[in-house]
């Protein structure tokens, strides 16, 4: 029997499993085989009926979600326009989370919201029309312009940098009512940095050839604290990330099939953590294809690592709810 969708792992398991239906052991409570007991035709018809209805059911999936260009390029779970958070690094330092939207293979980044996280000393003006200022020294002059015509036609945004004037073409950025997005290469490019995005674990990878200002920052904090240690390199202390706003999901999902005195059935479980808001967040999910959905669970915890959460003399925090 030969599966017609795309070569995945639930393919393999069921292939083998329709395999192992054809002639299988019987063993006692003690573990020893007592006797080979192959199927009846009728039974097995109905188990490879079973599977193959399953198997339909990943070939839909598959259509939906191809899985073999998602391995090739990760930035294919994701839809172009699609809302993301980004965590922002640079030499294993986590800057903080950046709002984003998904862009053809990359991100289009707030032009505030990443200056800020790098240290910039940009200013935006109240209309969000003017970004000046100027980044890692103060010879590096930069500034931006948005054009709006008052006859209504479509606004224009020009750059400045280092008395090099440039204007944007329309595929290069999207102006929302918060900021405007300019596709993250390009902002990098600007400002000499170097990008590269892991749509798997939800980051923004930068490289910088000379120091930038955050990383001087924390290089001088961490020479305050270290003083007489006799160290002789400064050692980057990254931000407590134990507790993001939003982390990559992680999940553990198990299927199983049994059969029995005539009777096909599956059955499932799921387990899934993720931090969401500061906190740790927690589900599980089991049922099968006789009782539906037997039970499922969601909590939210947090613990203080050190003293009480923000100051409050509470030390754990934990809530949450099931049904089963």
């Amino acid at each position: 029997m030969v599966f017609s969708s795309v070569n995945t792992l639930k393919n393999i398991v069921l292939l083998g499993l329709c395999l192992s239906t054809l002639c299988f052991s019987v063993s006692d409570v003690h573990g020893e085989e007592v006797s080979e007991l192959p199927l009846q035709e009728s039974q097995k018809a109905e188990f490879l009926e079973a599977l193959y209805r399953l198997n339909d059911k990943y070939k839909a999936i598959t259509q939906d979600i191809p899985i073999a260009p998602l391995l090739k390029d990760p930035s294919k779970r994701f839809k172009d326009g699609e809302e993301l958070i980004f965590a922002i690094i640079i030499d294993n330092l986590k800057l903080g989370e950046l709002f984003s939207y998904k862009y053809q293979n990359g991100l289009r980044l707030g032009l505030n919201e990443f200056q800020t996280a790098l240290d910039f000393a940009i200013e935006v003006n109240a209309e969000q029309t003017e970004y000046t200022g100027w980044f890692i020294k103060e010879a590096n002059l930069f500034s931006l312009s948005i054009n709006r015509p008052e006859d209504g036609s479509p606004e224009s945004v020009t750059v400045e940098i280092n008395g090099v004037q440039s204007e944007l073409q329309q595929d290069d950025y999207q102006i929302e009512f918060d900021d405007i997005y300019i596709n993250g290469e390009l902002l990098a490019q600007w400002f000499g940095l170097t990008l590269e995005y892991d749509f798997i674990n939800l980051k923004c990878i930068l490289t910088a050839s000379s120091p930038l200002p955050v990383q001087l920052r924390y290089a001088r904090k961490n020479n305050k604290i270290n003083k007489g240690s006799g160290r002789q390199a400064a050692q980057f202390t990254p931000k407590d990330a134990d507790y993001q706003l939003l982390s990559p999901q992680t999940m553990d999902v198990v299927l199983n099939a049994s059969h029995g005195n005539s009777t096909t059935s599956f059955g499932y479980s799921a387990l899934g953590a993720r931090d969401l808001a500061f906190m740790r967040s927690e589900f599980f999910l089991r049922g099968s294809n006789q009782s539906g959905l037997e039970s499922a669970s969601l909590n939210f915890s947090r613990k203080a690592l050190n003293g009480s959460i923000l100051n409050t003399g509470i030390t754990e925090i934990e809530f949450g709810d099931g049904i089963g």
